[in-house]
C-alpha cells in the first residue's frame, strides 16, 4: 500500500483589531478597493469583504 502522503499547511489566522476595522471603515467609506485596503491593513482582500 502506498504511503499517505499530506501536503496541508497549518493556517496561521489573526484577529484584527478594533483600530484596523476602523481604518477599514474609514477607506471603504472613502471609496477604497478592497485589495488597497487589504494592502494598508496587511492582510487578504476576502478579510476586509467579510469585515
Amino acid at each position: 500500500m502506498a504511503p499517505i502522503q499530506s501536503n496541508t499547511k497549518k493556517r496561521m489566522f489573526k484577529h484584527l483589531a478594533a483600530f484596523d476595522r476602523g481604518k477599514i471603515a474609514a477607506l471603504r467609506a472613502a471609496g477604497k478597493s478592497l485589495q488597497v485596503i487589504a494592502d494598508e491593513i496587511d492582510c487578504h482582500k476576502s478579510t476586509i469583504s467579510r469585515d
